[in-house]
């Protein structure tokens, strides 16, 4: 994939999950299977940065939006009178308890911690609304790099790699090169013929 093409992803999951967290902000209604889905791109998207400290803040941010999606559905249950709504209510609220164990200690998440600190107290809709408010305004970086590994082992106790090229001369010969680090020892052992 190209690395452009991840900053596209990012950049529109990203965008649809600010639309939404600020129309429940507003007190609009959007759709669960809406919220999933954007929570499924943000999924993607984080994955797509292997480890980069990116893809950690995207993958707190997805789930973070799917515990606004349980209160989202809360809130649903009170307008309708359902029955037993509070489920959803206590489901996010255990979820965020569970999400501040794997994302409070870190640091690249610490504005979304902050953010959702007053989830573990929501007993309004407006309590709700305020952190759809706040979580929409929360800055995330958008990487335009995925982690990639070094083109060229830093030494031979690290590894050489064969890399196949073709001769200059229009020959189409292939010759074997041992890289350990330098481009000194590429053309090692090749010949033109």
């Amino acid at each position: 994939m190209q690395r452009d093409a991840i900053l596209s992803q990012v950049f529109f999951a990203r965008i649809q999950a600010v639309e939404a967290l600020r129309k429940l902000g507003g007190g609009e209604v959007v759709s669960a299977e809406l919220l999933r889905q954007i929570c499924t791109e943000l999924d993607d998207a984080s994955l797509r940065y292997g480890r980069a400290s990116t893809a950690t803040i995207y993958g707190a941010f997805s789930a973070l939006l799917r515990i606004v999606l349980s209160l989202a559905e809360w809130r649903q249950a009170v307008l309708n009178a359902v029955p037993d709504g509070d489920r959803f209510l206590r489901s996010a609220v255990e979820r965020h308890r569970l999400w501040l164990k794997e994302f409070g200690e870190k640091d690249v998440a610490k504005s979304l911690v902050d953010a959702s600190a007053s989830l573990q107290s929501v007993a309004t809709i407006a309590d709700f609304e305020s952190i759809c408010k706040t979580l929409a305004g929360i800055p995330l970086p958008i990487g335009v790099f995925s982690e990639e590994r070094p083109r060229i082992p830093a030494g031979p106790e690290q590894g050489k790699r064969s890399i196949n090229y073709a001769l200059a001369r229009g020959t189409g010969i292939d010759a074997r090169a041992e890289v350990y680090g330098s481009t000194s020892s590429m053309f090692q052992g090749s010949s033109a013929s």
